[in-house]
């Protein structure tokens, strides 16, 4: 029996049920023979479910939990200045465009293009001067980021059911620019948080953000497992999901097998 489905989260939804699984399961030598029930995806049906993956990297950028970051630089004249970004939150996000390749024997290949997004929070600062004089300023900030993603997605057997594995996960930065909110502060402090503060921001970035994905596609993974024992349910009669084989990942299809 062939079944293909349809859900409003996203491409990550019905193709993280049919990625290539690791050897944490044992098929036997001759896992096709108790297969019960075949599930196919067609290449044009999972570039029809792509359309709405915008919707789930928004709702990874959204859910993301951004820590707080502290940091410390020493200055000529200044001192040390000591610096902390906190309450950061996403202002803006849009996603421009959105492709998937099915890589043979592989993975699926999600690759999602110019994604803008506003950050926005506030900037703590302090310094001592030559003179011992302590100074210490909060200023809101905003930061605008132009961002590529690229997820490569797979799913380990465990259980005799998929678990998602999306953490083969990067962001790459095209812009990332850091506004202080007015303009009396001085310029040096812009170019010494812009310059200072931009790497350790990517990295916390792409970690939340890669977590909050990876977080999402474990979850979409079992939502599906569920709608698929459900759809096949009759009552108290029940059918046996657990995976007879390896999932199988052509070029113009998607392929799996279950008891």
């Amino acid at each position: 029996m062939f079944w293909a489905g349809r859900m409003s989260l996203g491409t990550f939804g019905i193709l993280l049920m049919l990625v290539h699984t690791s050897a944490a399961c044992e098929f036997g030598p001759f896992p096709y023979a108790i297969t019960g029930i075949v599930c196919r995806m067609t290449k044009p049906a999972a570039l029809l479910l792509n359309q709405q993956t915008a919707q789930v990297i928004q709702a990874a950028f959204r859910s993301a939990k951004f820590p707080n970051i502290t940091g410390e630089r020493s200055m000529r004249l200044l001192g040390k200045v000591a610096y902390g970004l906190t309450n950061i939150q996403v202002n803006g996000l849009s996603v421009e465009q959105s492709e998937v390749e099915l890589k043979e024997d592989d993975a699926i290949h999600i690759t999602i293009k110019n994604v803008t997004a506003f950050f926005k929070g506030t900037l703590t600062y302090g310094y001592a001067g030559a003179w011992f004089l302590r100074l210490f300023h909060s200023v809101d900030f905003e930061i605008e980021s132009s961002i590529d993603l690229q997820i490569n997605t797979k799913l380990m057997c465990q259980k005799d059911q998929v678990a998602a594995d999306a953490s083969d996960c990067y962001l790459t930065f095209h812009k990332l620019m850091l506004h202080l909110q007015g303009d009396k502060e001085p310029g040096w402090l812009k170019q010494l948080f812009t310059d200072f503060i931009s790497f350790t921001l990517k990295f916390v970035l792409k970690s939340e953000v890669c977590n909050e994905i990876n977080f999402l596609a474990q979850m979409l993974a079992n939502f599906v497992h569920d709608l698929a024992a459900n759809f096949v349910q009759d009552e108290d009669i029940r059918l046996d999901l657990s995976l007879a084989s390896v999932p199988l990942i052509r070029a113009n299809y998607l392929e799996s097998h279950h008891k």
